[in-house]
């Protein structure tokens, strides 16, 4: 069986809506984790995901306390967990590379597991009833693809679309924006991030003009180090263009939820497009002879490059 709800096969949906009454069940762990309040998580023993990544960790890494990620609107957070082993995994999921991605996970987190008596469990939060019916469709794209792979994933929260949303000023938006989880209690609760990591601006740089459209594992568990890139961009002749607009029209045009972004959302917007503009040639300014970004956390907790270049 692949994705299971309360010991039932899952059944394929045609909206989100259909999935709630098919398994009205979710809606209490939804509730649960909507009335939660927001808890902030400082930089020191955290492991941040950015948009389109995903990262594993088991809760003998001393160097990790929290793993999460944050900025979701019409982004889903997946949390894959194992009780046996307690492995955590956590990606952020914007409809690229999704499919990979998934399987990767499941791999991972597999492969860390063995020998361990336990099973594969599920928590999806994200999204919220937008114009566009994006969230619903990545809502459908995660599920499915969840849905496709042999083992069994038992799908304990789906804080997904409807059961995310809000109306605030007549205007809907997410309830829940970030997500952390402790990866030595296993505890899964509502997050915000004054610190994502480093390379912030090279990372998201990736998701505008990317090559690969992939969602790369950014963690090495046994190493315990963290892995950016390399990445290619390709050349975005525009970028200084976007670059003097005004804030509304970074907003509007370069967002999927302009109403209910996160009040960085257009500086981060500007940072991204500073970056690319300043290095159109990534493989020699930001990633020099092909080579990854790699750190590992100091004695205070924080992130420190281990291999800077000449």
């Amino acid at each position: 069986m692949p994705l299971v709800i309360s010991e039932t096969v899952f059944k394929p949906v045609k909206s989100v809506s259909e999935f709630i009454e098919n398994y009205p069940q979710l809606k209490d762990s939804a509730i649960t984790l909507r009335n939660e309040a927001v808890r902030p998580c400082v930089a020191k023993g955290l492991l941040y995901v950015g948009q389109r990544e995903f990262a594993t960790v088991t809760p003998q890494d001393v160097a990790i306390d929290v793993i999460g990620s944050e900025d979701a609107t019409t982004c889903h957070i997946t949390v894959l967990k194992h009780t046996g082993s307690n492995v955590v995994c956590l990606s952020h999921c914007d409809g690229c590379g999704v499919e990979d991605g998934i399987k990767s996970m499941i791999q991972e987190v597999s492969s860390l597991s063995q020998g361990h008596q336990g099973r594969l469990e599920l928590h999806l939060v994200g999204g919220f009833l937008d114009d566009k019916k994006t969230s619903e469709e990545l809502s459908l794209q995660v599920l499915n693809e969840f849905h496709k792979h042999t083992e069994d994933i038992h799908l304990k929260t789906a804080c997904i679309t409807d059961l995310n949303d809000v109306i605030k000023d007549g205007v809907h938006g997410p309830v829940i924006y970030g997500l952390g989880v402790n990866v030595k209690t296993g505890e899964m609760f509502p997050a915000s991030f004054a610190d994502k990591g480093p390379d912030e601006a090279a990372r998201s740089a990736r998701n505008f003009v990317g090559v690969e459209k992939n969602m790369p594992s950014i963690y090495d568990v046994t190493k315990r180090q963290l892995r950016i890139g390399p990445y290619q961009y390709s050349a975005w002749s525009e970028a200084r263009l976007w670059l003097m607009q005004p804030d509304e029209i970074i907003l509007q045009y370069m967002s999927t939820s302009p109403l209910v972004e996160p009040p960085d959302f257009v500086q981060h917007t500007r940072n991204t497009l500073i970056h690319i503009i300043e290095n159109p040639n990534p493989h020699l300014t930001v990633f020099p002879g092909g080579k990854p970004r790699l750190y590992e956390k100091d004695k205070d907790g924080l992130w420190k490059r281990i291999n800077p270049s000449p």
